[in-house]
């Protein structure tokens, strides 16, 4: 059977999580679960960045999976989107929910987009116009991020640094890298190599070393 593998990303409210994804996504040909959502879309938003739809129309989804509540809004996605895509942008408790509900058949990876508050509350302030806003809304989002993510570290395969501008690069190739690594056991499955190092994989992935 070829395996293929869903990874899930998270990371705190400014750790450019959804920048770094859509990258990938944009340069590598790989698509991400775009969840859906009951809140509003905000101004300025992407109309791609969710699929906004009502409670009487998230009532009727079928095979949810990583269901997750905030600020009294919910979100999902459904076994579909899961099984047509590469990765997805979760929360914490959206991880242990996609843990106890996806019945597919992918290998299930999650990496943690690690980067410092003071840089996330810098990025989170830029968002709004008005400076003063911007201070309130981050800090909001930073107090309530230190609850949600507490000891998530533990929970998940791995966990990338995106601090600086310098981190963007090895962050992007890593997770290139990720679902590339399960496409490659493939192949050594089918030759009968079945023991492989998956960090030893996405290392010569990294530096160009692996060959079709």
């Amino acid at each position: 059977m070829t395996i293929k593998s869903i990874v899930l990303v998270l990371g705190a409210s400014g750790s450019g999580k959804d920048y770094l994804v859509d990258k990938v996504c944009k340069e590598y040909n790989r698509k991400k679960v775009v969840s859906y959502t009951t809140r509003p879309r905000r101004d300025n938003e992407s109309p791609n960045s969710h699929i906004f739809v009502t409670d009487e129309e998230f009532d009727k989804l079928i095979d949810v999976v990583a269901y997750t509540e905030f600020n009294g809004y919910r979100y999902c996605a459904t076994q579909q989107q899961i099984d047509d895509a590469d990765f997805y942008i979760i929360d914490p408790r959206g991880l242990e929910d996609f843990k106890n509900n996806y019945k597919g058949n992918k290998l299930i990876e999650s990496v943690l987009i690690d980067c410092p508050a003071v840089e996330r509350f810098l990025r989170m302030k830029k968002r709004y116009k008005d400076s003063k806003t911007g201070t309130v809304k981050a800090m909001e989002r930073i107090i309530n991020d230190r609850r949600e993510f507490k000891d998530i570290e533990e929970k998940v395969n791995y966990v990338i640094s995106n601090r600086t501008e310098e981190n963007v690069k090895d962050c992007v190739f890593f997770l290139k890298a990720m679902p590339e690594a399960t496409e490659w056991v493939n192949r050594i499955a089918k030759e009968g190599q079945v023991k492989y190092n998956k960090e030893k994989i996405y290392s010569e992935i990294h530096r160009g070393e692996l060959n079709d």
